[in-house]
């Protein structure tokens, strides 16, 4: 009994002996110390603070910024705008490297895409962002004679489902009547080249289809001979027969690009038949409402009716060129080629900027 006691005891005086530490510790810090308040500091709060005990002589209270806190921002802001400056410089240097890209559709199509980036990063830090199309040598012929007027009317689905037109889908979108739009003659210029293979009768059914589907059009033929078949000359076609000893020569194809004065140009080489499957206002509502485009083209379909989609993709490895079938971007409803197989309608002016190689 006397060790329980002894041990009781010591357990007792540990645990106020620790208390006493405790307190001792905590009144060192001064976290138990009562200090009656300063006169002279309440007399300054209640005239800074007591807006009722003093409304004749109220004085706001007085709260000042850490100048560190002034001179970190106003850095941060010239930061910025340096940022900004040097993102716009880059893009207008990169508008500047797009202009020399405009013979390669591909990395002109891409750097078109970085400067768009940078535009973005220049308009969130406050900054003015590049026009990338100013003095773009891309499509600024096709609308100065019609700055107020479509060009071509706008498309939509005809149908209320998607059966519509089963089962050879003839008909499916169609053009909007709309009032102001420009005629197709005063657009589009057709240079055709027929396939040596095609007899006078096949001949005549091409012409026949252009003087049908787009009657009036101006059109350049070129061919080793003058026609001389009295049928085409009863359609009443704006023909123009050029004659040429080589038809597959670049020169040939220059020298066809000369007669055209219309802001759009049909580049139709081997035609074998000229239907409704031919559809110029849809080729030229794609450039219209695609600046950086200068070339469209569509499917073809050969005599046997076998269908094209014409877009080809080309890679350059070991001094060697490889064509390959599909595409790798599209926008707007359309597939991006290197190549197009078949007929194409182009901005003349574009067309003209790029050239034609005629070696």
């Amino acid at each position: 009994m006397s060790r329980l006691r002894i041990r009781w005891l010591l357990t007792r005086v540990g645990v106020i002996m620790s208390i006493l530490l405790v307190v001792q510790f905590v009144s060192q810090l001064g976290l138990l110390t009562i200090r009656s308040p300063d006169c002279e500091q309440l007399r300054v709060f209640k005239e800074r603070f007591s807006v009722k005990g003093n409304p004749d002589n109220v004085v706001a209270p007085v709260v000042k910024k850490p100048e560190t806190m002034k001179q970190s921002d106003s850095v941060g802001v010239k930061d910025s705008q340096k940022l900004a400056d040097d993102l716009k410089r880059l893009a207008v240097e990169l508008s500047e490297t797009k202009r020399s890209l405009v013979k390669s559709a591909l990395h002109y199509h891409r750097v078109g895409q970085h400067i768009e980036v940078l535009n973005g990063i220049i308009k969130s830090l406050g900054g003015e962002t590049v026009n990338q199309d100013e003095n773009s040598p891309v499509g600024k012929s096709s609308s100065e004679n019609s700055a107020s007027k479509k060009e071509v009317c706008p498309e939509t689905f005809m149908g209320k489902s998607l059966d519509y037109g089963y089962p050879f889908f003839r008909k499916g979108f169609g053009r909007v009547n709309c009032t102001e739009f420009v005629q197709i003659n005063q657009l589009v210029t057709l240079l055709v080249i027929l396939p040596g293979e095609l007899s006078p009768k096949q001949q005549f059914h091409v012409f026949e289809g252009i003087a049908r589907y787009y009657p009036g059009i101006s059109t350049v033929l070129a061919s080793k001979e003058k026609l001389s078949d009295e049928n085409i000359t009863k359609l009443k076609l704006n023909l123009k027969n050029m004659v040429f000893s080589d038809l597959l020569h670049g020169e040939t194809w220059s020298k066809l690009l000369q007669e055209v004065t219309t802001p759009y140009v049909l580049v139709a080489p081997d035609v074998t038949h000229f239907n409704d499957d031919i559809d110029l206002e849809r080729l030229v509502r794609v450039l219209s409402d695609n600046k950086d485009a200068i070339v469209a083209g569509g499917s073809h379909r050969n005599l046997q009716g076998e269908w094209d989609i014409g877009c080809l993709q080309v890679t350059f490895r070991n001094w060697t060129a490889f064509f390959r079938g599909g595409y790798y971007h599209s926008f707007a409803e359309c597939v991006v080629c290197d190549v197009l197989s078949g007929p194409f309608v182009a901005k003349t002016e574009g067309l003209r900027e790029v050239g034609i190689d005629q070696k």
